[in-house]
C-alpha cells in the first residue's frame, strides 16, 4: 500500500526517469478552426498561383510553336546529277523544285 491507502496497483509509483512537462494551454476550439480555415486559404491561393502559371507558360509555349511553324524547313530535296548532265538540265531541275515552293 502506498500513501492513502491505495495500492500501488491502481497508483504506481512515479518514474524518478520521466522529464517534467510544463503545462502548456491548450487551444480552444475556434482557434483551430480559424488555422485550418487559414491553412485552406492558403492552399487555394497558391494552387491559383501555380495555376495560372502553368496556363500562361503554356500560351507563351503555343504562340512561339506557331509563329515559327511559317519558319519551319518543310523538305529537304538533294540530287546527284550524271557527269553526262548539261548546266542546262541541271538548272531545269533546280527551277522546277523552285517553282514548288510559289504553288503552295
Amino acid at each position: 500500500m502506498r500513501q492513502n491507502g491505495v495500492p500501488e496497483e491502481i497508483c504506481p509509483a512515479p518514474n524518478p526517469f520521466r522529464k517534467a512537462r510544463p503545462h502548456l494551454p491548450s487551444a480552444s476550439l475556434s482557434d483551430s478552426v480559424a488555422s485550418t480555415t487559414q491553412h485552406a486559404w492558403i492552399m487555394k491561393t497558391l494552387v491559383l498561383i501555380l495555376s495560372v502559371t502553368l496556363g500562361l507558360a503554356l500560351l507563351v509555349i503555343a504562340a512561339e510553336t506557331s509563329a515559327g511553324a511559317k519558319a519551319i524547313l518543310r523538305h529537304v530535296v538533294a540530287f546527284k546529277f550524271k557527269q553526262s548532265a548539261t548546266r542546262e538540265e541541271i538548272k531545269q531541275v533546280e527551277d522546277a523544285f523552285r517553282d514548288l515552293k510559289k504553288e503552295d
